[in-house]
């Protein structure tokens, strides 16, 4: 039944997609420990490599963007959404890195209210493989360090629930 409800989940938001104007954009983030942000549309870049001192990503029009990795201190990829609807502005923001992950790691979220949330790491078909937190929180920015070694190599979903919203984010989990 799960399976069902989740793929008529996904099919309205698909199908809803057009009624909500949805505009979604993958980029990379780069975060360096001085706290700036870098955004870079993932449209834009042709190449990401790493030597032993940098990290370098060159863009399709050959220019080039470069940071000392001691200077960074951590970099993900995300979806933008820009959705057309009064509710999106109680949406709350959730990174969750690295992702890869070998089971080791952290989820970074923002409220913007008071609220009680839950968050929840799934299998692909829904079942709940642990709850990370469940309590009211005020507003604000929290992290929250997780680590199982346990975990399949695969696909899992980050859950974060509330009174209002509901964000998922995916986690590839790669074992060595």
């Amino acid at each position: 039944m799960d399976i069902k409800k989740n793929m008529l989940t996904a099919v309205l938001l698909i199908g809803f997609g057009g009624f909500f104007n949805i505009q979604a954009q993958q980029s990379i983030y780069v975060e360096k420990t001085n706290g700036s942000l870098t955004q870079i549309p993932l449209s834009q870049v042709q190449k990401i490599s790493f030597s032993e001192s940098e990290m370098i990503i060159l863009n399709i029009d050959a220019t080039t963007l470069a940071w000392e990795l001691n200077e960074v201190q951590k970099y993900y990829f995300d979806i933008t959404t820009d959705i057309n609807n009064p509710e999106h502005l109680d949406a709350i923001k959730l990174i969750v890195y690295p992702n890869p992950s070998n089971g080791n790691f952290k989820i970074d979220y923002e409220l913007n209210r008071t609220e009680k949330i839950e968050i929840s790491l799934t299998n692909i078909t829904g079942q709940v493989i642990d709850v990370l937190l469940s309590k009211e929180q005020q507003r604000g920015n929290y992290s929250l360090q997780w680590q199982n070694n346990d975990l399949s190599n695969g696909t899992y979903l980050i859950k974060v629930k509330s009174e209002n919203n509901l964000t998922i984010k995916k986690l590839i989990i790669l074992n060595r």
